[in-house]
């Protein structure tokens, strides 16, 4: 026979055993209380920590990538015009050079 506890999510089987130590070291209800506020407190202060953290590098990693496109956008127009617009100019200005005498 299996204990239904083995099926149950993490959060609900770490419950229960604070429920068992508390219990068996006598401690007043209203001092556990007490104590569950600090543990909350410090526990939703490190997820806040953690989100903040993740908002951080999700935003550096976002601009980052503008940073990149940015360059290499940069770049090929640089290499479209020294390549591509340079020589199509150079051809219009000296066209007289190049035609059949």
């Amino acid at each position: 026979m299996t204990n239904p506890l083995d099926q149950a999510p993490t959060y609900i089987k770490l419950a229960v055993d604070l429920i068992m130590i508390l219990e068996q070291h006598d401690v007043a209800p209203e001092e556990v209380l007490k104590a569950l506020e600090i543990v909350k407190s410090d526990f939703e202060k490190e997820a806040n920590r953690k989100l903040t953290l993740f908002s951080m590098l999700n935003w550096i990693g976002s601009y980052s990538l503008f940073v990149f496109l940015t360059i290499n956008f940069s770049l090929l127009t640089l290499v479209y015009y020294f390549y591509v617009s340079v020589p199509n100019m150079a051809y219009t200005i000296y066209k007289p050079c190049y035609s059949k005498s």
